[in-house]
């Protein structure tokens, strides 16, 4: 059996380690290999993955995963029935994963007779075939090709008789039987573990896997170093069940983000630490939003195509994968950037509710053509009055309360986004393989190459440069493939464009990490990633079966490696989460300097923190250590600015003065000469702008301060910019104009078709179920006359209380307008400084500045207090 060396502290043993020119040595992660090569020559550490890459270069090539997949599905088309055969393309990763296993168990074979189902008696054949394909065959042979010598020369080790395997803490049968060839070819294989007996929790997932392999009880390892350390030793005691460890040094600083957003903030001030996620791919998604590999067209490409597919004359696709794709840069044209129509692409997430082809979203553009055209009709018939006023724009004109309808608002019209989309129609068919039909993946490549040259001129030059780079790429003749591993392979070519993040690892790397690095950050401790759950055992196998298949093979002579690397992959599987607590235990005990953990709220749904970022807290949260991150955390405060002047005696003359203004009768004021110059300039200022706002808009007094201000000041109107919103202004809208008489039948065959989002029935719904107000009672504003059921587009169903301000309402309802005294000292109030005080409550959500308003309050926060 192998051989199993042991030591305590791997801090203390990889410092003095001696080694021997006959030896090389084997690590499972680049950052431990870094740690050995501080000792000998880099030509005598290797990492497994590149070792076995340079042994067997086509079996490890990133592509081969591609060639794979296409000939799996190949099988499963030629042999499985429909709609297990689905079941089978869906998890197309499992399936790969498990075929690779039983190469590497090659001769073996799956027993058809032994399967425990029908199911994996199909895969059995769907193996078996795919087992005799050239390239699989090529790997056996080659496999059995390698001898001690030519494994020498190949690594240029004349001397090498001995591999030493350091901190495998997992082993599956791929890896084991590795390790047999070796061992056949005849070289030693050594296996050096961290072990300490008397911590039988701790180590007990190394204790299960290295017994297995042994074949040995623990008590007959040799122990190469028994220094230890009082670091760890408190959450080493814990796990134990038992306490003290108060000769343990270590502190630990916990942090909790509130949003991913803060973490990635966070990363950006700290350029220095390194970072270990339990998961990667998730936490690099928010933490290196600009990275190369991520943001670039291609990426974009890649995803969007994944997601669309091509259904008769047009592509079939939602809206987010329409807004992927556009904002890839792949379907720029000369004369118009997607990026241009970001703001309408935004706008237009409601609108476009329930689209399901290119074909659908023409022709909603179409439509949205269309109502910008009908509200331009109003604009017209009122431009005279109007002027460039926007305020009486809005005032004659309700569909002006629809955000869409604006096309100041964005850098791109309708009509040429529409252009955009049907260029980018034509260009999708060229690019989609229709299913179940096979392209050559050398005139894909071509495809996409003219493509390029169409849009690389509006490109940065280093992605122009990774992009031909990738289209350049060399690959066989002979492969074809539907489109699925199509974009796989070009998938696989944009990711080794991508350099590997410099301050980012996966859990697995802590082993060389905690020995180099002085700035530790473990982050991603949740409850669903952390501890990681045991692997039952690779998809579409069975540890029986394939025992049961090894020892009725007639092709086998030899089982015993072949049962022994079962053994020893079942308990690497069983022991994973041992092994990942064991891990955080290393991170403690080797640490070189300062350590963090946290936890990122909203990273995933329906998370929580694990327990082991309490028990962190807890054992090792000395003083200031527990940190929680809340908004804006790390940065210095903002300055406050200096408060414009209250109103006085001589302000409210002058207010007094504004108000006879807009009323038509001008009094004097003889107070107003009193007022300082500095106060009276402010006040006056404030009350002309607060005289030309129409009477409509200080409705909004009643509710919040800061929606007056930005109604009247910054927008001049209520815009609408969200589905609900929406819906129920239509209901206002059309409840007005169906109250006219020989009116109702024009709204629903003209109005009707320009809201296509919706159903008919809804649209029915939403104006019955709208309250009847007065047609034909009037406001006038300056020389502008509009509805005074206008109110409700103002307001929407924000409830009045009894206990809150109501007097704009009544003075609006009674006629009793005219700006007061009062009303100009309450604005004065509100408006300080640079801020405008807001006031959260239930019309909060009825508010159209809601999501950019900070004291903002939703309806579920509301059901939540």
């Amino acid at each position: 059996m192998f051989r199993v060396e042991t030591f305590a502290h791997a801090g203390t043993y990889y410092e003095r380690m001696a080694w021997r020119e006959e030896e090389l040595h084997l690590v499972p992660t680049g950052p431990m290999a870094s740690v050995l090569r501080k000792g000998m020559p880099k030509e005598h550490v290797w990492v497994y993955s590149d070792l076995v890459r340079r042994l067997f270069s086509e079996w490890h090539h990133p592509l081969i995963e591609v060639y794979l997949t296409g000939r799996l599905r190949d099988w499963i088309g030629r042999l499985a029935p429909h709609s297990f055969g689905e079941q089978l393309l869906a998890k197309m990763p499992e399936l790969l994963s498990s075929f690779r296993l039983l190469a590497d168990l090659f001769p073996v074979s799956l027993r058809e007779d032994l399967a425990p189902s029908e199911e994996f008696r199909l895969v059995a054949r769907i193996f078996s075939e795919l087992c005799k394909d050239e390239l699989v065959m090529r790997y056996v042979k080659q496999r059995r090709a390698w001898n001690k010598d030519t494994l020498r020369a190949r690594l240029r080790l004349p001397k090498l008789d001995t591999f030493v395997v350091h901190l495998f803490d997992y082993l599956d049968a791929s890896r084991m039987l590795f390790f047999y060839r070796l061992r056949k070819m005849g070289f030693q294989v050594v296996f050096r573990i961290p072990y300490e007996r008397h911590w039988t929790k701790l180590y007990r997932g190394w204790k299960s896997i290295y017994e297995a392999l042994s074949m040995q009880e623990d008590a007959s390892w040799p122990v190469l170093d028994g220094r230890t350390t009082a670091r760890g030793k408190k959450l080493a005691l814990y796990l134990e069940g038992r306490e003290g460890g108060d000769d343990d040094p270590l502190t630990v600083t916990a942090v909790h983000f509130r949003h991913p957003v803060h973490f990635k903030s966070y990363v950006r001030r700290h350029r220095s630490a390194c970072f270990v996620a339990v998961e990667e791919e998730p936490v690099k998604r928010f933490a290196d939003s600009g990275d190369f590999v991520l943001s670039a067209p291609w990426s974009r490409l890649i995803a969007g195509l994944f997601k669309c597919r091509r259904q008769d004359e047009t592509v079939a696709l939602d809206y987010d994968t329409y807004v992927t794709l556009l904002l890839s840069g792949w379907f720029d044209t000369s004369t118009l950037t997607a990026q241009d129509a970001l703001g309408l692409l935004c706008d237009l997430r409601g609108y476009m509710d329930g689209v399901r082809t290119l074909r659908d979203i023409v022709e909603r553009l179409q439509a949205l053509s269309d109502l910008q055209e009908f509200s331009q009709v109003f604009d017209q018939q009122a431009r005279e009055q109007t002027q460039r006023h926007l305020a009486k724009q809005y005032l004659s004109n309700p569909f002006r309360a629809f955000s869409f309808v604006h096309g100041s608002r964005y850098q791109m019209t309708v009509k040429q986004l529409l252009d955009l989309t049907r260029g980018m129609e034509r260009k999708l068919q060229f690019l989609l393989v229709p299913p179940k039909q096979k392209v050559s993946a050398k005139v894909y490549l071509d495809r996409l190459k003219k493509l390029f040259e169409q849009v690389k001129n509006h490109w940065p030059p280093d992605v122009v440069r990774a992009v031909e780079t990738v289209l350049s790429a060399s690959v066989p003749d002979g492969w074809a493939f539907e489109m699925p591993e199509l974009l796989h392979m070009l998938e696989v070519l944009w990711r080794r464009q991508g350099d590997e993040s410099a301050n980012f690892f996966t859990l697995a790397s802590v082993n060389g990490l905690a020995l180099l690095k002085t700035d530790l950050h473990l982050t991603d401790l949740s409850m669903q990633v952390f501890p990681q759950t045991p692997n039952h055992g690779p998809a579409f196998l069975d540890y029986t079966w394939l025992k049961q298949s090894i020892q009725q093979s007639e092709a086998v002579k030899n089982k015993r490696p072949y049962l022994h690397a079962l053994l020893v992959d079942y308990y690497s599987r069983k022991m994973i989460k041992e092994q990942t607590v064991y891990q955080l235990y290393y991170l403690l005990a080797n640490g070189r300097g300062r350590l963090t953990v946290s936890w990122i709220e909203g990273l995933r749904d329906d998370d929580t923190p694990s327990i082991y970022f309490h028990i962190l807290q807890r054992l090792y949260g000395h003083g200031d250590s527990a940190v929680e991150l809340q908004d804006g955390a790390g940065f210095p405060p903002a300055e406050e600015p200096e408060n414009l002047p209250d109103p006085d005696e001589g302000s409210q003359a002058l207010l007094e003065v504004a108000a006879a203004r807009q009323n038509g009768t001008v009094e004097s004021h003889t107070e107003a000469e009193t007022v300082t110059a500095e106060s009276a300039d402010v006040n006056r200022v404030l009350s002309e702008k607060l005289a030309a706002i129409p009477e409509l808009y200080w409705l909004d007094m009643d509710f919040c301060a800061r929606k007056f201000f930005l109604n009247a000041f910054i927008q001049h109107q209520p815009v609408y910019e969200h589905d609900f919103h929406q819906q129920l202004v239509f209901g206002i809208i059309g409840k007005y104009f169906t109250q006219l008489p020989h009116v109702k039948d024009d709204f629903v065959e003209l109005v009707y078709p320009l809201f296509p989002q919706w159903t008919t029935s809804l649209k029915t719904n939403l104006i019955d179920t709208e309250f009847g107000r007065p047609v034909r009672e009037y406001k006038k504003f300056e020389n502008i006359y509009h509805p005074k059921a206008m109110q409700a587009l103002q307001v929407l169903r924000s409830r009045y209380l009894v206990t809150r301000r109501w007097k704009m309402k009544h003075r609006y309802q009674k006629g009793t307008f005219r700006l007061r005294p009062d009303m100009v000292r309450e604005v004065m109030q509100a408006f300080r400084g640079h801020d405008v005080r807001a006031e959260k409550g239930d019309h909060c959500s009825m508010c159209p500045h809601l999501h950019v308003c900070v004291e903002g309050e939703f309806a579920a926060d509301v059901y939540d207090d």
